[in-house]
């Protein structure tokens, strides 16, 4: 049995196995499941101890809210 938390800005599931779930997918039917709208994009990371795996989301920030630093954003596509 899979443990989870589920709420309009966060998603917790705490899985018994050592597995490595598709993220998007599973955040979206977890989402569904609860009765919210499912997020565009996704930021999550994914803990393992003692042969469980602990999966963490949140909706990812727009674009303009991930720029680090003070400075222009470089180009890097060349």
């Amino acid at each position: 049995m899979d443990t989870y938390a589920i709420s309009e800005d966060s998603v917790a599931l705490l899985l018994p196995e050592n597995v490595e779930p598709d993220v998007g997918r599973t955040v979206r039917l977890l989402l569904r499941m609860a009765g919210f709208a499912p997020w565009a994009r996704v930021e999550a990371e994914l803990f393992r101890l003692n042969g469980a795996s602990l999966l963490l989301a949140r909706p990812a920030p727009p674009r303009t809210k991930r720029l680090c630093g003070h400075g222009p954003r470089l180009n890097r596509r060349s």
